[in-house]
């Protein structure tokens, strides 16, 4: 299946993105968000929020509702899956870690979303580096997947771009990952073409 991106526009005039996280509560992931939130580009980006994760009611959710166009809830995968399914977005950001066990909840829910919908661009955060995780992401089709480090989101072009590189069908993968993935393949012996 193509991407929904046709390399000039989606078939709607702004790039619908969905920001699937637990999150939503007085955290350093959470500040980060809400602040690129507050300053996106509501002429190039229709974004949707959706909580994975009870409900607080504290000052950050506030602040974090406010940078969406609609907000979600859902209390486990199944409805998680359902407000994606509802909301149809272009590229879904998705944080790894998720209740119940904040392991790779995240991480599955981007494998399922891929294998429902080929043509959602999938952007997944994490705040560690471990190449196992973007290779299991990457493994079934690496179009329109992208793995970075939740430090990378403080940059607001450059989580722009990569919404928009997956968006179009691209890879992104955060450059550590790529450093260890180098590292692990070469065994950190030296360059073969280096100079002695």
């Amino acid at each position: 299946t193509p991407p929904l991106w046709t390399g000039e526009r989606y078939a709607h005039a702004r790039i619908r993105v969905s920001y699937l996280s637990a999150d939503f509560h007085d955290h350093a992931t959470a500040q980060l968000m809400a602040e690129l939130f507050e300053k996106h580009d509501r002429s190039r980006f229709d974004v949707t929020g959706v909580s994975y994760g009870p409900d607080t009611r504290s000052a950050m959710r506030s602040r974090l509702e406010a940078g969406f166009e609609v907000v979600g809830q859902a209390g486990d995968a199944d409805e998680l899956l359902l407000e994606v399914e509802v909301k149809k977005p272009d590229v879904a950001i998705i944080d790894i870690r998720m209740p119940p066990t904040h392991t790779d909840e995240g991480l599955q829910a981007a494998r399922e979303l891929r294998a429902r919908y080929p043509s959602l661009g999938v952007l997944v955060l994490s705040q560690y580096v471990r190449p196992s995780y973007a290779f299991e992401l990457l493994e079934a089709d690496p179009r329109g997947v992208g793995y970075l480090l939740k430090d990378r989101v403080s940059n607001l072009q450059e989580l722009s771009d990569a919404v928009t590189r997956v968006g179009e069908g691209g890879s992104v993968l955060d450059p550590s990952v790529v450093s260890q993935l180098v590292g692990r393949r070469h065994g950190h012996r030296r360059w073969p073409f280096a100079r002695a």
